[in-house]
């Protein structure tokens, strides 16, 4: 175990195994649909990117950066768009996958 890190709460084998649960569901919901799968950077780039590798259909990716906290570990209230999408979502299916909602 790394030096900084007092437990480890769920291994890599457990993650991993829950990605594909998630992204079998997700297979299950947008069967022959046009998905937009949406980054919101940074902090859910991990679990994105095994999530991308785990779905079976073909997908659209992209990537969108905001921010309400800048500096801060409390929120603003202010989002700000630092990234935003390069392409059309009008009238298509939109995964976002974000680690902190507030």
């Amino acid at each position: 175990m790394h030096k900084d890190l007092s437990e480890i709460l769920f291994t890599e084998e457990e993650i991993l195994s829950r990605v594909k649960e998630i992204a079998k569901k997700i297979d299950e919901t947008y069967k022959g649909e046009e998905v937009v799968m949406v980054c919101i950077m940074k902090g859910s780039l991990p679990f994105y990117a095994d999530l991308v590798r785990a779905v079976s259909f073909p997908a659209y990716f992209d990537f969108m950066c905001v921010s309400s906290y800048g500096a801060s570990t409390t929120t603003s209230g202010e989002l700000k768009m630092k990234l935003d999408l390069s392409m059309d979502i009008e009238n298509k299916h939109v995964l976002i996958v974000e680690d902190i909602l507030d």
